[in-house]
């Protein structure tokens, strides 16, 4: 056996000294005890038969990496097995591929629709600035908006004047015997009475008015809402504007009640309850005073709103085309990314396809190289060992190590680059 390993040696480690590339071997190259014996007693071995020298061990290092590889392919009996797992995965991924590709064709095609409906878009939108009297189909919006103003302008006077006369009058006036309904729903001398009484009456008669504007004007808001939702809020804006005018009017006439009944010498009068109330004219003279001015007020407001858009359409129109604009390049900018992620996914799979078609075409040896470096270790221990035993210098023994380690890092070098 020592002589076929010494004829052995010699032939490969005239082979490594041309190229450091493994080449292939034939079991019928090594001795059927090699493949028994450990790394560390061949290489005690071979460190006798070549005196420790250290060419010899590099070379020997080639024949460990040769080794090392042939009992690792006698463990890949299922080799052809391998093959058919590797065309089964490749079929696999290529069906992917063709999926993604369609998937990216499809996102392609969206983008360009998108993209058309864009730019038709903004041709729209130059065509609108350069003839507005295209989209102008109703000419007497400006018209009907001009009446409206007018007469809303006069019905926010109205309404100013009434609910800050009707609120001083049931929160601060004292009656006589002389007042009556028409006194205290229009008072000429409500808010110079108020400031008598102080600077935050007078704000508050003031402001009070401005509740009532604006429940009128939610009103109008409620209405370009959707939904059943709009109209609960609507009635519930009518109630509370009903239910503040009745309390008003149930305070004002009560007050009247009771003057009229203070000035009865005969004192037949019964003292004022809410039925009373209820079927006095008075008491319904204020509601509708203040609450039909106010829905009317409301209809004209809204009216007058309406016409102000249909002035303002062609604003509007190109507005809703920019609003346009912007949700087609939002779905671009979505189909963009997931493009890119399909895309990515195709460059990965066709990674994925790369190794698969080594392994069926022969390129790639199913060989665990991870754990090459200990075989390699223990054959350099036995190597070292005998050079110990042998009384080497320790320059010597640090040569070997020296070049197991460069080696070995050569050997990573060149996984390294066959896996990139």
């Amino acid at each position: 056996m020592k002589e076929q390993l010494k004829n052995f040696f010699l032939k490969n480690f005239q082979q490594d000294k041309e190229t450091q590339k493994p080449t292939s071997i034939k079991s019928s190259d090594f001795d059927s005890e090699l493949s028994i014996i450990t790394y560390e007693e061949w290489g005690f071995e071979q460190a006798q038969k070549q005196n420790g020298n250290k060419m010899a061990f590099i070379g020997s290092m080639n024949l460990v990496k040769q080794e090392y590889k042939r009992r690792e392919l006698r463990k890949q009996e299922k080799t052809h097995e391998n093959i058919n797992k590797a065309k089964e995965e490749l079929s696999r991924l290529e069906t992917q591929i063709g999926e993604k590709k369609s998937t990216v064709e499809s996102i392609t095609d969206k983008i360009q629709t998108f993209k058309d409906k864009i730019n038709t878009l903004q041709k729209e939108i130059i065509r609108i600035k350069e003839n507005p009297q295209e989209i102008l189909k109703d000419r007497m919006s400006k018209a009907g908006f001009l009446i409206g103003l007018f007469i809303l302008s006069f019905l926010t006077v109205y309404l100013f004047i009434f609910y800050s006369s009707a609120s001083y009058s049931g929160f601060f006036k004292k009656f006589t015997g002389g007042d009556s309904v028409g006194s205290s729903i229009f008072d000429p001398q409500a808010i110079a009475k108020a400031y008598k009484y102080g600077l935050t009456v007078l704000v508050l008669i003031l402001t009070i008015p401005f509740i009532f504007l604006g429940l009128g004007y939610l009103i109008h808001k409620f209405q370009e809402g959707k939904g059943p939702e709009k109209y609960i809020k609507i009635g519930a804006m009518i109630l509370i504007t009903f239910g503040f005018d009745a309390l008003l009017a149930y305070k004002i006439e009560k007050e009247l009640y009771e003057v009229k009944r203070m000035m009865d010498a005969t004192g037949a009068l019964p003292p004022h309850k809410l039925s009373m109330a209820l079927d006095s004219e008075n008491f319904w003279l204020v509601i509708f005073a203040g609450f039909i001015a106010y829905i009317i007020w409301g209809f004209i407001f809204d009216f007058v709103m309406d016409s102000y858009d249909k002035l303002d359409v062609v604003k509007q129109a190109i507005t809703a085309r920019e609003t346009e604009i912007k949700i087609n390049q939002g779905d671009i900018d979505k189909c963009q990314e997931e493009k890119e992620k399909a895309e990515a996914e195709i460059i990965r799979l066709e990674g994925d396809c790369k190794k698969q078609q080594a392994i069926i075409s022969g390129n790639t040896i199913i060989i665990d190289w991870g754990i090459f470096g200990n075989a390699l270790l223990e054959f350099s221990n036995g190597w070292a060992n005998w050079m110990t035993h042998n009384k080497k210098t320790k320059d010597q023994i640090d040569e070997i190590w020296q070049e197991q380690e460069k080696f070995l890092n050569q050997h990573q070098n060149e996984i390294n680059n066959k896996n990139n």
